[in-house]
């Protein structure tokens, strides 16, 4: 049987005998367990903390920026209806309410696809992704660039009419594009038919010094 160590029996602490060493130091030194005990595997639950974190940082910085969409195009609706419509009634045309039409589709479609990608994502009730982020470009800054452009040309209009031809740089952008697109395409064609053309020469002339008839030359006796 051990007996309790040495050192808490000089400061009068007695201890129960043990039967085992390993015993007796569990009893004597409670906090050794704790350094010898693994430590528990965290890595998990903290990983998917910091990413439940991302995903509701995302989820409202999509919010704040679809509500500011949303202010612009309200408020530049309300500006050109109070001013254009009522203001300067007597010069208003069936033009201007063509216009306001056009106006309102180029502010729908964008913001409603904007919408869908800031939309978050759940399973189960629980938050998994913020949704898109509406900082980078390609098709997502193309939409903005709709909006802005459209909030532009809706309050200019009200000075001059002149301004709707803005509305021509996005076709001419969608057309410059295009043409990029295009004439990557027909480049990369065109590289690949020179390329054939000359694996057909170098053919041919292979073909042609095959053909050649060869002459043997004969020793005269």
């Amino acid at each position: 049987m051990v007996k309790a160590p040495a050192d808490l029996e000089e400061v009068g602490i007695t201890a129960a005998p043990c039967s085992n060493t390993e015993d007796c130091l569990v009893k004597a030194y409670p906090f050794v367990v704790d350094h010898l005990s693994p430590a528990p595997a965290t890595s998990f639950p903290l990983d998917r903390e910091m990413a439940n974190q991302c995903a509701k940082k995302r989820k409202e910085e999509n919010s704040r920026h679809m509500a500011n969409l949303r202010r612009l195009i309200i408020a530049c609706n309300v500006i050109y209806v109070l001013v254009r419509m009522l203001i300067f009634h007597s010069s208003i045309t069936w033009k201007h309410w063509v216009g306001l039409l056009l106006t309102s589709v180029a502010y729908f479609f964008p913001y409603q696809q904007l919408a869908q990608m800031a939309k978050p994502s759940y399973a189960d009730g629980e938050l998994l992704d913020g949704g898109f982020d509406m900082s980078t470009g390609g098709i997502c800054g193309y939409l903005h660039d709709i909006i802005y452009i459209t909030s532009f040309v809706q309050l200019a209009s009200i000075i001059s009419d002149k301004f709707w031809y803005t509305y021509l740089v996005i076709p001419a952008f969608g057309a410059y594009k295009s043409f990029g697109f295009i004439s990557g395409f027909l480049s990369q064609g065109s590289e690949g038919e020179v390329e054939d053309e000359k694996t057909r020469k170098k053919r041919e002339k292979m073909e042609r010094k095959a053909s050649r008839p060869k002459l043997v030359k004969t020793r005269n006796r």
